[in-house]
């Protein structure tokens, strides 16, 4: 049974890291920082890596609204996302500092065709199912689905591929670029018909967790602050924060806040 996060302690993230598939919680969202009034939710699962990712925990992250909210009633699915993942050294430990260790993991795949693998920051790599479930070769992305006609605004940090300037001669290595980040942000949207679906429909739900947008993928133990905005095709902006102020709902590891531009359907 899926958790409301609503008095849910650190004591209580560390064990559900500890089970081999576990609902984490569900953050409100708002219309403007800090207020809870959105008519998404986001939804926080942590499964123990395994095989290549053994030693590392799978922080994934689905937005739903419901058919009957003001969104559901004009709206057709989750399009635009704005999100930064932040390492924490701990589930909802935002004060002790970040070991050097302990940095996101991502998934490295040649995208531009110079023999040196790009780091695959969209998932365009990683198809949705394999998003949802994958535990052994995925690797931390974001986005809308499908990754195929997302495209991504802005991108940080950058260095994600090895010749930007496609002259065929590579300019550096992103393998090491992105071995040691902590941060991560990308905004972009998903493109309107003909060029794309425009929304990812599995957003829109009474049952299911919603439309997967982000996966951060870190050492075992360590947490992850998701925070950004999203958007249906059509509706209000909303804003959400994994890992609020200690004023803001008395979480401590989740809440709802933080900022962000989005590009939806006329």
């Amino acid at each position: 049974m899926r958790k409301s996060l609503l008095g849910f302690g650190l004591g209580a993230l560390l064990m559900a890291g500890a089970a081999s598939a576990a609902p984490v919680g569900t953050v409100p969202t708002g219309t403007a920082p800090g207020l809870t009034d959105g008519d998404f939710t986001v939804t926080i699962d942590l499964t123990p890596g395994q095989g290549a990712l053994t030693g590392f925990d799978i922080y994934r992250y689905f937005a739903k609204f419901t058919p009957t909210s003001a969104t559901g009633l004009t709206a057709s699915g989750l399009q635009s996302v704005k999100t930064t993942l932040d390492v924490l050294a701990a589930p909802g430990d935002t004060a002790t500092p970040v070991p050097a260790n302990a940095n996101l993991r991502f998934k490295f795949v040649d995208q531009d065709f110079d023999d040196v693998p790009d780091a695959d920051i969209t998932g365009a790599s990683i198809t949705d199912t394999a998003g949802r479930t994958n535990n052994t070769t995925i690797g931390t992305f974001i986005r809308v689905n499908p990754s195929g006609s997302f495209a991504a605004q802005s991108v940080s940090p950058g260095g994600t591929r090895s010749d930007p300037d496609s002259n065929g001669t590579p300019d550096f290595d992103p393998s090491v670029t992105y071995a040691a980040v902590k941060s991560f942000r990308v905004e972009g949207f998903e493109k309107n018909p003909p060029d794309g679906p425009g929304f990812d429909s599995s957003a829109e739900t009474t049952s299911t967790t919603g439309a997967l947008f982000a996966v951060a993928i870190v050492p075992s133990g360590r947490g992850v602050r998701a925070q950004g905005q999203l958007a249906a095709d059509k509706g209000v902006t909303v804003f959400f924060d994994t890992v609020p102020e200690p004023t803001s709902l008395g979480l401590i590891g989740l809440g709802g806040a933080a900022l962000l531009g989005r590009r939806r359907r006329k």
